[in-house]
């Protein structure tokens, strides 16, 4: 076999060949991903994950659609494993980004509200009322890729009681088999496992935990998280208020190589038979800038066996109790493990630090120690000086229930050996940067030396503006995007105002509150007749519409008149009679004889003029017979809702009686057959208010009364 020589010119074009044709792939495949849909609350419409209007109501019918690359926008709401079965899972593919959180609008990732609720996925797929048939993983992630992500969800009712043949005992909430997953801004709460029950990590899994809390779960073993090999990173994330019936209420491993970094993150109100922390074979378990807090056991707190190895740098362990005899709360099993910058304080336990020989005194080192430790170096015993620190008696307890940053006269304050400080975990709990004075503080946190403030809260009249300053930082940045100390904002509706105040290179944040007091608006609504006008705040007003008047005030928010004006119309009533010559007709009060068109102006109800026009016709060369009705009444009158009416008539004779609305409109129409008395009622419950004219008819004879309801 021959072999030809590369020159360097070579390997440098087919180099840059290689990341050509990745950079080629990548953008392909960028090119080729879509966004997916998703609103488990929507009943009727489209299904196909395009849009938010066509959004799928649920992943089981989205996730076989994507691909990698692809992103899920899921709202909130609730979701489980599609199908029957316990062994039905959510299985995200690998390189898929799943967000959850979402309002159902957004058009941007961050303008997702968390504050608002996450999206729960539960595996309560059976009986709602029992967990006996619920998932055995919730959600299943299978040797993903680093681009894939589990975001914004809330994970629940898992429970991993099955075969451990088939990892079913393992990972109740999330089962990670193998990949690179990250899973992030999620909370894991109430499930139950033998193994893992809020997280199950397998088969060499490197997994990111990110803003992540871990709460409420129960197992034999790991009753937050389950590792058995692979690698862990906790960020910023909370693990809380766990039980274990064994080992590990916190974290378990019985791996033979793992690794688990954690940074910023705190457990605290765990339980557990066995430490709450528990690792066994070749664990590499470091904590940076965290705390352990408020935690009950009837073992150790952290107990990596040997050859493991256990790192606290800049970590608070405070308020746990070991209920008993030779318990600890941090038990070193190898010479390699370190401690430095911690306190421990407030403990129960038989002693905060136990170790096994051979032990270099170097190990641990600038830390406070309550009652001491022999065989570290610059060892403090003082009371570290927590602004507010729960007792360990209390225990279980959660460390959100306290504060554990330290007094201004703490002698843990520049204690530190700033040296020990990693390079990559360079922030403390709060997310300031360490170091901020001489050396940095021991603990998780550190003591800021500049005050940040924002102002005092101000109210404002709707309209107006306020000039809001801040002080004690050198640089700002306001929410608004100002960078000025002082800024002069116009708020529509109240308003909190952020500023990030930084200086010496660390930020923090205040915030003042805008209150827009709100304008005081009266509002009324007046009718009026037509050809009227009505007076608002000065104003003559005669067509109808809403009219607004803003009142200013001296030493308050000016308010606001809302008017809606009603503008009657007059009515218009058209009756045509006929009579015959030498008869006479009644017309509201009126004794016609004579043919014409007759006008009578009435007033309604509502206080306007009603306009009722007669046309009176008189028939002639019709023989007038001499009157034979000798009373025709109608009562009461103003009626309420009925009408009684009388009639008495010298002979018998056919009759109609008629009454009419004020349109002319007969609402009832009642024949007699041979009458010479008669007596009726006549319902007007269900008309309105107003005018009616009844009238009485033979072939003699007409008679009309006018009645008022």
């Amino acid at each position: 076999m021959n072999f030809t020589q590369i020159s360097q010119g070579q390997k440098s074009l087919f180099t840059k060949r290689i990341i050509f044709t990745i950079l080629l792939f990548l953008i392909f495949q960028d090119a080729n991903a879509r966004r997916w849909y998703v609103n488990p609350n929507k009943l009727l419409g489209v299904f196909d994950g395009g849009s938010w209007t066509t959004a799928y109501n649920n992943l089981g019918q989205c996730l076989p659609n994507v691909t990698a690359g692809d992103e899920v926008w899921m709202t909130r709401g609730k979701d489980r494993p599609y199908g029957s079965g316990r062994d039905k899972t959510i299985e995200i593919p690998s390189g898929v980004k799943l967000y959850g959180a979402f309002g159902g609008f957004e058009t941007s990732i961050s303008q997702r509200r968390f504050d608002l609720g996450l999206t729960i996925l539960t595996g309560n797929v059976g009986d709602e009322g029992t967990s006996t048939d619920n998932s055995y993983h919730v959600v299943t992630i299978n040797n993903s890729s680093s681009t894939t992500r589990l975001d914004g969800f809330e994970i629940t009712a898992g429970n991993a009681n099955g075969l451990s043949a088939s990892n079913y005992n393992i990972g109740a909430a999330l089962y990670i088999n193998g990949g690179s997953p990250v899973i992030a801004n999620c909370n894991i709460i109430s499930n139950y496992a033998t193994k893992g029950a809020g997280i199950g990590i397998v088969n060499s899994a490197s997994v990111k935990l990110d803003s992540v809390t871990i709460s409420g779960n129960t197992s034999e073993n790991g009753g937050g998280i389950y590792l058995n090999s692979g690698n862990l990173n906790v960020v910023n994330s909370r693990i809380n208020s766990n039980n274990s019936n064994s080992n590990g209420a916190v974290f378990y491993s019985e791996a033979s190589v793992a690794n688990v970094f954690i940074d910023r993150s705190i457990f605290s109100s765990n339980y557990s038979n066995g430490p709450i922390i528990y690792g066994s074979n070749s664990l590499r378990f470091e904590m940076y800038n965290s705390m352990v807090i408020g935690n009950l056991t009837n073992s150790h707190v952290v107990y990596i066996v040997y050859p493991g190895n256990f790192k606290s740098i800049n970590s608070t362990f405070s308020g746990n109790t070991c209920s008993l005899a030779n318990s600890y709360i941090v038990f070193l099993d190898n010479n390699t493990s370190l401690v430095r910058n911690s306190i421990f304080w407030g403990n129960e336990a038989t002693a905060n630090i136990l170790k096994s020989s051979p032990f270099d005194s170097n190990q641990v080192r600038n830390c406070i120690i309550q009652n001491g430790f022999s065989s570290g170096k610059n060892i403090l015993t003082a009371n570290p000086g927590f602004v507010n620190a729960g007792f360990p008696q209390s225990a279980p307890f959660l460390a959100s229930d306290y504060n554990y940053t330290l007094t201004t006269a703490s002698p843990g304050i520049d204690a530190g050996d700033s040296n020990f400080v990693s390079p990559v975990y360079t922030r403390d709990l709060n997310n300031f940067k360490r170091t901020q004075g001489f050396n940095t503080d021991l603990g998780a946190y550190e003591k800021i030396t500049f005050v940040l403030s924002a102002g005092n809260d101000v109210s404002i009249c709707q309209g107006a503006s306020t000039t809001l300053t801040a002080t004690g930082a050198t640089a700002y940045l306001w929410n608004t995007g100002d960078t000025a100390r002082s800024i002069v904002v116009s708020p529509t509706s109240s308003t909190n105002y952020v500023v990030t105040g930084t200086s010496d290179g660390v930020s923090i944040k205040d915030t003042v509150f805008v209150f827009v007091k709100p304008t005081k608006a009266t509002y009324k609504t007046i009718s009026i007749c037509e050809g009227r006008s009505y007076n608002f705040n000065g104003r003559l007003l005669y067509t109808a519409g809403t009219y607004r008047d803003t009142l200013q005030q001296v030493n308050t928010c000016d308010s606001i008149d809302v008017l809606t004006l009603n503008v009657l119309p007059k009515k218009t009533t058209n009756i045509s009679q006929s009579i015959n010559s030498g008869q006479s007709y009644n017309f509201n009060g009126m004794i016609l004889n004579t043919q014409g068109t007759y006008m009578d102006t009435l007033t309604q109800f509502n206080g306007c003029d009603s306009i009722i026009i007669l046309n009176l016709s008189v028939l002639t060369g019709v023989k007038n017979n001499i009157s034979f009705i000798d009373k025709f009444s109608a009562f009461p009158n103003p009626a309420q809702d009925f009408i009684h009416v009388e009639l008495v008539s010298k002979k018998k004779s056919d009759f109609n009686i008629y009454i009419f609305d004020e349109i002319g409109q007969a609402i009832y129409n009642r024949a007699y057959i041979g009458k010479s008395t008669l007596t009726d009622k006549f319902d007007l419950s269900q008309q309105p208010k107003g005018i009616y004219y009844i009238s009485v008819y033979s072939e003699q004879q007409q008679m009309t009364h006018k009645i008022i309801k």
